[in-house]
């Protein structure tokens, strides 16, 4: 979670922390 700070956060979130976990 902390290694994407910015807006790939957000997205992440919205995809799923699975995927940029």
């Amino acid at each position: 979670m902390a290694r994407y700070t910015g807006p790939k956060t957000k997205i992440a979130r919205k995809f799923g922390e699975a995927i940029f976990g």
